[in-house]
């Protein structure tokens, strides 16, 4: 019988058949991608095609990150005032037929008027426009096996899910284990002055998901967010704040650390070596031996410079093997304050805060490189501070000699003629290097900083045992 084969699958007890189902079934990132009409297209429709609006009531979920940038009627329509639709009120005349309205405003939401929707298709884009929810990540195989391993994992969590206001669900996900992963905002999205109105921030848009998805998701992975946080962190963790309202049952944070090739990418996609699932790997101290040698930053959370580790070390007696457990844990103190701070003074129901996890995010064979990259970058450092002490040594061993000076003026030190072919043959020399070294002065100069810091501290060793690690996230009991 084949490797492969097992005809007995069936006579197992259903207790163990389910639990085969269970570990068949691992965790998975899903990628959560829109697909929407052309916002090109849709203003234009929406400005020569005559339509009564009728705005979806989950709209009023978003409603504290939009209300206070869409005008109250009528005393604050100060710059539509004059400017009201027309009615036939205005001359005199009576219709007993009530005038349209997209909603029927209430306490905390503002009455919106039809013709401000028409005059703004930058905030009707937002609140009307036809789009759906898809995912390229893997179904699982045993959704599709037979009857039994389906109605088992239906009956476990595997539902179609993320509807939007305009189309049903149509991605499988499972709100107990799986976690969300939310891109960025494109760039041509970002071009749009409201493209944050009912998400509360800049780079994560959930404001086209329904509210009741979004208070069922357990876990949530935020791309490129680590970059992102450290430019500002006080701001950005403000809007993060304004986003972790809207997951009102979140239990678990993952802030993503930079890759080499990220697994959105069209080479990520296409590059995998061994199935589309996503992993993930804890961010370690010795990433940031990638920035000495390939003079580009791994990790971000470290800081401008890794300057927040260079602290947290020197505070910690040279130890920075608990840096990114740390800085996690502050970051949560941060966003529970935050959030107490909102509270008070917006008087709202407070919400609970994730437990956050500091990662790297990618395919088996990205994670698998990463891990190969950490050693070897690892032996380079050793290499270099070997060197490093050895230059140090002669150095000291050539102050102690007595060596006589030269003179100041020495002929032979003379530079050559700019008329002489040495002085042109350097010159071609030196603006090669110019060309072939595109980092700037200041730059260099930080580096080296931090190189000589790298030199004169511990490095903690990588984690061996990271290398077993599963290749999709914690499984969590049913």
């Amino acid at each position: 019988m084949p490797p492969d084969h097992f005809p007995q699958f069936v006579l197992l007890p259903l207790e163990l058949r389910m639990m085969i189902y269970q570990f068949a079934s691992p965790a998975r990132f899903v990628h959560v991608q829109e697909d929407h009409e052309d916002p090109d297209e849709f203003e234009e429709r929406f400005r020569t095609t005559p339509v009564q609006l009728r705005l979806h009531p989950s709209v009023t979920y978003f409603a504290r990150h939009w209300r206070h940038r869409i005008p109250w009627a009528p005393a604050a329509w100060r710059p539509y005032y004059r400017r009201q639709q027309m009615t036939l009120d205005m001359y005199g005349l009576r219709c007993p037929r009530q005038r349209h309205q997209p909603w029927e405003s209430a306490d905390g939401v503002p009455d919106i008027p039809h013709h401000f929707l028409s005059e703004n298709p930058d905030v009707a884009w937002e609140f009307v426009r036809s789009g759906s929810f898809y995912s390229t990540a893997p179904i699982p195989a045993l959704l599709h096996v037979s009857r039994e391993s389906r109605h088992i994992l239906m009956g476990h969590g595997y539902e179609l899910a993320f509807r939007t206001r305009t189309c049903g669900p149509r991605t499988w996900f499972n709100f107990k284990t799986d976690v969300l992963y939310l891109g960025e905002f494109e760039l041509g999205e970002m071009d749009r002055p409201l493209h944050r109105l009912l998400s509360g921030n800049t780079k994560w848009d959930v404001g086209q998901f329904d509210p009741s998805d979004l208070k069922r998701v357990r876990r949530v992975a935020l791309e490129s967010s680590a970059k992102i946080l450290i430019c500002d962190l006080t701001n950005w963790a403000r809007q993060l704040s304004n986003l972790l309202e809207l997951f009102a049952g979140l239990e678990e944070l993952f802030i993503e650390e930079g890759m080499r090739v990220s697994p959105t990418t069209e080479f990520g996609r296409a590059a995998r070596a061994d199935g589309p699932f996503w992993t993930y790997t804890p961010a370690e101290e010795v990433d940031v031996l990638y920035t000495m040698v390939e003079h580009e930053d791994l990790v971000h959370f470290t800081g401008f410079a890794h300057e927040g580790l260079r602290a947290y070390k020197t505070a910690n007696m040279g130890d920075g093997s608990r840096f990114f457990i740390d800085a996690a844990l502050r970051f949560e103190e941060q966003l529970a304050a935050i959030r107490d701070e909102t509270v008070q003074r917006e008087a709202l129901a407070p919400w609970k805060i994730p437990k956050v996890s500091i990662v790297h995010i990618g395919h088996p064979w990205m994670i698998r490189a990463l891990f190969e990259q950490r050693w070897s970058t690892w032996n380079s450092f050793q290499f270099r501070k070997e060197e490093n002490a050895r230059a140090k040594a002669i150095e000291e061993a050539r102050r102690s000699i007595d060596v006589p000076k030269k003179h100041l003026y020495h002929l032979p030190d003379l530079p050559p003629s700019p008329f002489s072919r040495q002085f042109r043959d350097e010159l071609e020399v030196y603006h090669a290097s110019l060309e072939a070294y595109i980092y700037s002065e200041y730059d260099w100069e930080r580096r080296s900083d931090y190189h000589h810091w790298m030199f004169s501290e511990g490095m903690r060793l990588p984690d061996v045992r990271r290398l077993a690690f599963h290749p999709t996230s914690a499984q969590q009991p049913w």
